[in-house]
């Protein structure tokens, strides 16, 4: 029985494509199953029982392919030839049944034209499809007493050589503080800045 290569083939996906989960290709019949697999599990089957490793619960599959017989292992051989994925189907569900290669014409019509025309996309960019878009639109809320309020003063953090230019910035923060005449020392005519010094000194020894 002839399988024929889907219309996927232009895509020019590479042979393991075939072999990914997505792919909703069928034989059209296996005499080994006496039923219509799915060409993806053939893939699996075939690459464990080639590595040494056959599938227990498929013994009919190992014996078909021991003799020569499975029908998978062409379709394979001749998607390796040609170096593209021949037996793909992209994986579509409708009405929680699975479309496939063998799935009736008349059916895959029903499928087409619900999907047409009762897609509805979640991507954002595509919101304003049917009065949507308000749906994507940030709701703005009011600023909160906590965002309203003042911000405290940062902490000044100080370097090992900023202390100078940090102690004389928080001293102008500072108010001043004025100092009585009493306690005010001052130089005697004559008495040089050193002298002044000098005598400051002994007076608190």
């Amino acid at each position: 029985m002839r399988n024929e290569p889907t219309s996927e083939v232009e895509k020019h996906y590479p042979p393991s494509q075939s072999a990914s989960p997505y792919n909703a290709y069928y034989l059209k019949g296996c005499e080994a199953v006496a039923r219509s697999p799915n060409y993806a599990s053939c893939l699996f089957k075939i690459n464990e029982y080639e590595r040494g490793a056959p599938v227990t619960y498929a013994e009919e599959c190992n014996q078909a392919i021991s003799k020569g017989a499975c029908q998978a292992v062409g379709m394979r051989d001749e998607e390796e030839l040609k170096g593209v994925a021949m037996y793909f189907y992209p994986s579509t569900v409708w009405r929680n049944r699975m479309i496939t290669n063998l799935t009736p014409e008349d059916e895959l019509l029903k499928a087409s034209v619900a999907n047409k025309l009762s897609f509805v996309s979640n991507d954002p960019r595509a919101a304003n499809f049917k009065g949507r878009y308000q749906e994507y639109v940030p709701k703005q809320t009011k600023p909160s007493a906590t965002s309203l309020a003042p911000a405290a003063k940062s902490v000044m953090t100080i370097s090992d050589d900023g202390y100078t230019a940090a102690i004389n910035a928080a001293m102008k923060e500072l108010p001043p503080t004025p100092v009585p005449a009493t306690l005010k020392p001052a130089i005697h005519p004559g008495e040089s800045p050193l002298q002044f010094a000098r005598r400051i000194a002994a007076l608190h020894q």
